[in-house]
């Protein structure tokens, strides 16, 4: 893994391609209805605080999430819980709508827009539980329903958004493992 010191958050612009495509926005309820989900978790070496904030802040995303290139935070001033962001990716871009927030604990979201008509309705769970013997238990599900434009290829789609939501992960668990080497004084390159 390879650390940089370029910033994850970039001054908002317009995002291109345009986010063309709305989805039918979520409710947290929809994790119950969903007939789709990728599910993937990794054990941290770091507290969930810790984790939490890495993963909704995305500091250091380029360095753990897979075809990252910035996130733009909407609505800086709104509650934790109401906050809209964008995420951009190499391939594409999302509007993301937070539900629900427990700091440290869970974070859910809605994906409200997208440059590609990938899905007709996306949610974000995340959770941050405590390990034993220390560490957080990491969790990210994601809840959708396939656009019928995708439909027929859906077997490749899953495939590609599972892999790169599980190699996010575990770069996740990277980023803090290297980071906790760094403490310990093991070398390697600083974290800025």
């Amino acid at each position: 893994m390879i650390y940089s010191t370029a910033p994850a958050h970039q001054p908002a612009r317009p995002t291109w391609p345009p986010l063309l495509f709305g989805l039918v926005p979520s409710t947290s309820s929809f994790a119950g209805e969903a007939r789709y989900k990728i599910d993937t978790g990794a054990r941290i070496p770091a507290s969930p605080r810790q984790v939490y904030e890495e993963f909704t802040d995305c500091t250091h995303g380029r360095e753990w999430v897979d075809r990252f290139v910035r996130l733009n935070t909407l609505t800086p001033d709104a509650p934790a819980d109401q906050r809209i962001y964008e995420e951009s990716f190499t391939f594409m871009s999302v509007r993301v709508r937070t539900l629900e927030v427990e700091h440290g604990r869970r974070w859910v979201a809605s994906i409200d827009r997208c440059t590609l008509p990938i899905a007709r309705q996306i949610l974000q769970e995340a959770t941050f539980e405590p390990a034993a013997g220390g560490g957080t238990d990491f969790r990210w599900r994601i809840y959708y329903t396939p656009s019928w434009i995708v439909r027929p290829f859906l077997k490749g789609a899953q495939r590609v958004f599972e892999q790169l939501f599980r190699r996010s992960t575990e770069q996740l668990a990277a980023f803090f493992h290297a980071r906790q080497r760094l403490m310990r004084g093991e070398g390697g390159i600083p974290l800025q």
